[in-house]
């Protein structure tokens, strides 16, 4: 008897769709990730606030610049150097005319560029006020200037042949219809002698020359005709003479020939030639073109040779030849 086999069919299982009541809930929103987006756009957008109120605007825009301790220094020039610097940009947009960022080495570095000076000490006087207080140099130099004047001395007729109490210096005379120089030795040269101080860059420092001064300080000497009265502040000679004259005072003070100089005497019309005057009366001429080291080696050889015996009587040394030395 055959038996009939019965297969198992599964019932499908049939899914309904739920309700919206039974509906699975809903992740809840992570709001510290909100809370930091907005703080990050709160902060960024207040500091950037913050940068212009202070950095940005002329809310902290120096409106004074108050400057002392500048007795030689023209004050417009100062100025002038100051402002330059305030008006440059720093970091390309920012201005360095704000009292908070602007550079105070940067003013003192180009106050330095155009003169030289002991100290420099600058303040922020909030809100708008910068402070800036100079020590100058002290004098470094005496300057002495020696203006000739002819003294003449007239007969009655040239009395007579002048207008009103004689002839100016200088003047020819007439006699008879016959122009004349005035004879030479009637003319008796005298100068009239001003000493000023100067400082390392050749400009003249207030203040009486003392007789202390005349003694110990380096003198340079410069005959002019002119009658153009000099005021402190005036520039009479650049750095660069004033350093080769030091060069020179402390190049002869180490020599062991006891070469002592009186004074240095200048000529403005040649610009790279000097004398200087030795206490015992000789002198010696030197260029600027050639080292101030070599030229008194130069000068040390010859007195212990050829000069050595004659150093009594010697008048004056040449040492403007590079590679050889003129004496008589």
């Amino acid at each position: 008897m055959l038996r009939r086999h019965r297969y198992y069919k599964p019932k499908r299982k049939i899914i309904h769709p739920q309700s919206p009541s039974k509906q699975q809930p809903k992740k809840p929103v992570n709001t510290s990730v909100v809370s930091m987006i907005v703080g990050s756009i709160f902060f960024t957008a207040a500091l950037a606030w913050f940068a212009y109120f202070f950095l940005g605007s002329d809310n902290f825009k120096i409106k004074t610049v108050e400057i002392s301790g500048n007795e030689n220094i023209p004050m417009h020039e100062l100025r002038e150097i100051v402002d330059n610097h305030l008006n440059q940009k720093k970091f390309i947009f920012l201005s360095n005319n704000n009292i908070i960022i602007t550079s105070m080495s940067g003013v003192v570095q180009a106050i330095r560029e155009q003169y030289i000076v002991d100290d420099i000490k600058i303040t922020r006087k909030l809100p708008f006020t910068l402070s800036i207080a100079l020590e100058e140099k002290l004098a470094r130099v005496v300057l002495r200037t020696k203006t000739p004047i002819q003294t003449i001395e007239l007969d009655d007729d040239q009395e007579e042949d002048g207008e009103e109490g004689g002839i100016i210096a200088g003047e020819q005379v007439s006699h008879n219809n016959v122009t004349e120089e005035e004879p030479e030795e009637e003319r008796e040269m005298q100068y009239t002698r001003e000493h000023y101080y100067l400082d390392v860059n050749g400009i003249v420092v207030v203040g009486k020359v003392s007789d202390d001064d005349l003694s110990s300080l380096p003198t340079i000497e410069i005959i002019t005709t002119s009658q153009t009265k000099i005021n402190p502040g005036d520039i009479i000679l650049n750095r660069e003479i004033i350093e080769f004259i030091f060069a020179l005072f402390e190049e002869t003070a180490r020599s062991q020939e006891q070469i002592k100089l009186a004074h240095v005497l200048y000529d403005p019309d040649i610009l790279d030639e000097l004398k200087f005057i030795t206490t015992e009366g000789w002198q010696a001429f030197v260029s600027m073109q050639i080292s101030i080291e070599t030229q008194i080696k130069k000068l040390e050889l010859a007195l212990q040779d050829k000069i050595k015996s004659q150093r009594s009587t010697l008048q004056y040394v040449d040492l403007r030849i590079k590679d050889r030395v003129y004496f008589k």
